[in-house]
């Protein structure tokens, strides 16, 4: 993918490369230099097939990085007592995604949690977890804040998160319940109480969010995040050790009521 404008890959743009997802290829790039100067470029991709086997010689080059990481990654959280699955992207309301939810809002001791589906990457598999375990399900660097948010503004961020049913950028929530009507957030209750427009709610989310990731432009725009220091991944252990028998399931937090043309996604939407 050649991005900008010019004569060529090298004058007046930038050759960007990339391998496919899910480590289902390899990319290789050769760069030719003239001159001392980049001035073309070949590719190609290269899959990966587990059933070829290991490569001795990498494998053994790699053992000793291998059981460091095993090392890190192998403590126990905690035993789930079923597979929790991840997310679609159709659902209003999911175990894993509230998971996630709960786990920013106590974080942040805060009212209200935002979580984006995007973050949610895998499931939480049945009996011992692991720390592994845990980065797969959360494998971004993202740490939880907290943005002071006016009742009226949180009404406009879930709002927004009502428009994104079924579509890329679509959240679950803590703390607060809500029903989907059309492309609004309707009935809205923080705490078992309708929302207060003046009054100031302390809204957990992760800095990606706040810094306008996937549309989210309301938090920077109510102000300053507090910013708690922990990351999303180590607030689920943590979570998760406080919580040993935490139950993965939907609560009925959210409620979708129909919806309109934008959302082609969901059945009768």
């Amino acid at each position: 993918i050649r991005a900008g404008q010019g004569a060529g890959p090298w004058s007046g743009g930038t050759t960007i490369v990339q391998a496919g997802s899910w480590g289902e290829y390899v990319g290789r790039a050769v760069i030719a230099l003239a001159d001392g100067r980049p001035n073309a470029i070949s590719d190609r991709l290269l899959p990966v097939r587990p059933g070829d086997g290991e490569d001795a010689s990498i494998a053994a080059m790699l053992r000793p990085i291998a059981d460091s990481v095993r090392a890190a990654t192998g403590g126990l959280v905690f035993v789930a007592k079923a597979r929790v699955e991840p997310p679609d992207r159709n659902d209003v309301e999911s175990p894993l995604g509230n998971f996630a939810a709960d786990v920013l809002r106590e974080a942040g001791r805060a009212d209200v949690a935002v979580m984006n589906i995007g973050g949610i990457r895998a499931p939480i598999p049945k009996g011992p977890v692991t720390v592994g375990d845990l980065m797969s399900v959360f494998p971004f660097s993202n740490d939880v804040v907290v943005v002071p948010m006016t009742g009226d503004r949180l009404r406009g961020l879930l709002d927004f998160v009502a428009r994104r049913v079924g579509k890329r950028g679509y959240a679950f929530v803590s703390g607060v319940a809500f029903d989907i009507r059309g492309d609004r957030a309707a009935n809205i209750r923080v705490a078992g109480r309708s929302i207060e427009g003046s009054r100031v709610y302390r809204v957990a989310t992760i800095d990606f969010l706040y810094e306008g990731g996937d549309g989210y432009v309301a938090f920077r725009k109510a102000g300053e995040a507090e910013a708690t220091g922990v990351s999303l991944l180590d607030a689920a252990i943590a979570f998760l050790r406080r919580h040993p028998d935490y139950a993965f399931r939907k609560d009925g937090r959210v409620v979708w009521e129909g919806g309109t043309e934008r959302m082609r996604g969901i059945p009768g939407g």
